[in-house]
């Protein structure tokens, strides 16, 4: 299973520090496969970053910090998303 979220239109903030991204995951029942989702944050079809979780049981908040390359290469801020793609392990 995957998909894709827009983010909130925001500014350039001009800078290349503090640059996070928060998002939410958990399984929809305790228990049953051990599942990973692979976290992709894009500038349109431009990868900028991406992260790996292993899904846990109650849904969790993650924090990711972008590096000052992953930040600089943001040219449009406008167009970021995130995609999700589930994979069973």
């Amino acid at each position: 299973a995957a998909f894709t979220v827009s983010l909130t239109n925001v500014t350039d903030p001009a800078s290349s520090i503090n640059h996070l991204v928060r998002y939410r995951i958990g399984k929809n029942t305790s228990g049953g496969d051990s599942l990973q989702i692979d976290i992709r944050l894009k500038q349109g079809a431009t990868l900028i970053a991406s992260w790996a979780r292993t899904v846990p049981d109650a849904p969790t908040t993650y924090t990711e910090t972008l590096t000052a390359a992953q930040a600089d290469s943001i040219t449009d801020y406008t167009a970021l998303n995130l995609e999700f793609e589930e994979k069973k392990v």
